[in-house]
């Protein structure tokens, strides 16, 4: 994912966008082993919350533009390499790509509000 990004800062938080949800090394590890702040406060931003729904995470993660910006470059190689028959996976990376990409906060709140009756029913 890395080698889909330009600058170092995007190339870092690519590298460690995982790193927080899948080992046991923590920001403050990351930030006394050098790694700049705006890359740990991206890392920190793509760290998905123990009981966060996807879509508060999306939200969350399109708030900071490192994070944003790697999370697409995420979604777009996770739907690569999914299979056909993984639709809802494909739906749900696919809406989160748009959330993403989409710039009016009116729209952004509608797509939340749709979500969260279809959640309720």
């Amino acid at each position: 994912m890395a080698r889909e990004v330009q600058t170092d800062l995007l190339k870092a938080t690519a590298w460690l966008h995982d790193v927080l949800e899948d080992t046991d090394v923590t920001a403050v590890d990351l930030l006394s082993q050098g790694i700049p702040e705006v890359v740990v406060i991206a890392v920190l931003a793509m760290t998905k919350l123990e009981n966060e729904n996807y879509l508060d995470y999306i939200l969350r993660v399109k708030v900071n533009e490192l994070a944003k910006l790697v999370k697409i470059v995420d979604i777009t190689h996770n739907l690569s390499t999914l299979s056909e028959d993984i639709k809802a996976r494909k739906d749900k990376y696919m809406l989160a790509r748009y959330i993403l990409n989409c710039y009016d906060p009116f729209i952004v709140e509608e797509i939340k509000e749709k979500y969260e009756k279809q959640r309720k029913t």
